[in-house]
């Protein structure tokens, strides 16, 4: 490799190793752009869709159980594909027929000039492609006609003139992949305005013990599982001798998915649209690492509150992306 080659490869090399670092660092606020946490007995449920995040329910697969029977088409093709070897062998085969062929038409034997042995050897072997050949423009021709009278992984038994008609099996096609219906929004908590206020006073609560590194005041806002998540981001942080600064969060926009209790614990699940200024810097010489500290950057989330009982404060269960 020349030397130019080499240096175009290494300056390759680093810039992208330079962009995996620095995507590593741009989503910086508290649950760096993932989703993690407990919605209860509805952590595997879709949440239902509203106007600040639209597209929030994406549906949960239907179990096995619950899906119609249908013939394994996919099986059936697969069987009727030929083997790579078969393939292998029959274009091999048809080379050298091909090959003999020319040789032949332009005046010379199969494999051209031989005597001897090894000509009475090549003449065996002329016959025996020729048997070849013939073999497998036979089978060529059966399977055509098989296919036309009956496609692959049919039934015993199958009649073509069963078929229904396009617009009964269009019919029937839309039947079998039906989607369950998407999830409504409900409320059987009876969530308040005071409620939202909760959910705000959490949001700012959060941001501000996140940017001070308060580990107290991360616990006062989330649950054990949710304090955990954001004390290790804290301390990957400082490991790298970064520090994450967040703006005091506006909440632009907000609306309620879902309220609902399991036994004494009501949770509630809210969309909501905030922005915040958002940047990373070293802690010895506050050179910025990734974000603006001046321009304000809008995130769309969806939080899952907790109450454990009535009159308890609401803690942040679960953080996910819109």
């Amino acid at each position: 490799m020349s030397r130019s080659s080499t240096r175009t490869l290494i300056t390759a090399l680093a810039t992208v190793l330079a962009l995996g670092f620095t995507f590593d660092v741009v989503n910086a606020a508290p649950g760096k752009g993932g989703s993690s946490g407990s919605r209860g007995a509805r952590s595997e449920s879709a949440v239902p869709s509203t106007p600040t995040a639209p597209r929030t329910s994406t549906g949960t697969p239907a179990s096995p159980s619950a899906l119609p029977s249908r013939p394994n088409t996919a099986a059936a093709a697969q069987a009727a594909k030929p083997s790579m070897m078969s393939t292998m062998a029959k274009g091999f085969a048809m080379g050298l027929i091909g090959a003999g062929l020319f040789g032949l038409l332009s005046g010379g034997s199969l494999f051209g000039n031989m005597s001897g042995m090894m000509g009475f050897l090549g003449l065996l072997l002329q016959v025996a492609l020729i048997g070849l050949a013939i073999r497998l423009a036979w089978g060529f021709y059966k399977s055509r006609q098989n296919a036309n009278l009956q496609p692959a992984g049919a039934p015993a038994g199958y009649n073509r003139s069963s078929v229904p008609d396009m617009a009964s099996g269009a019919a029937a096609t839309a039947q079998v992949r039906q989607q369950p219906a998407e999830a409504q929004r409900s409320d059987t908590v009876g969530i308040t305005p005071d409620d939202y206020q909760g959910f705000q006073g959490v949001l700012t609560g959060l941001m501000s013990a996140y940017s001070n590194e308060d580990i107290v005041g991360v616990r006062r806002v989330c649950t054990q599982q949710m304090s955990a998540v954001y004390i290790k981001e804290l301390h990957d942080n400082q490991s790298r001798g970064h520090v994450n600064r967040l703006g005091v969060p506006q909440l632009l926009q907000g609306d309620l998915a879902e309220a609902w209790y399991e036994d004494n614990v009501a949770y509630a699940t809210v969309a909501m649209r905030f922005a915040m200024t958002d940047v990373t810097l070293e802690k010895t010489s506050n050179a910025v690492v990734a974000g603006n500290a001046n321009q304000p950057s809008e995130t769309v989330e969806i939080w899952t509150f907790k109450r454990d009982g009535a009159g308890q404060p609401w803690l942040l269960s679960a953080q996910q992306q819109a």
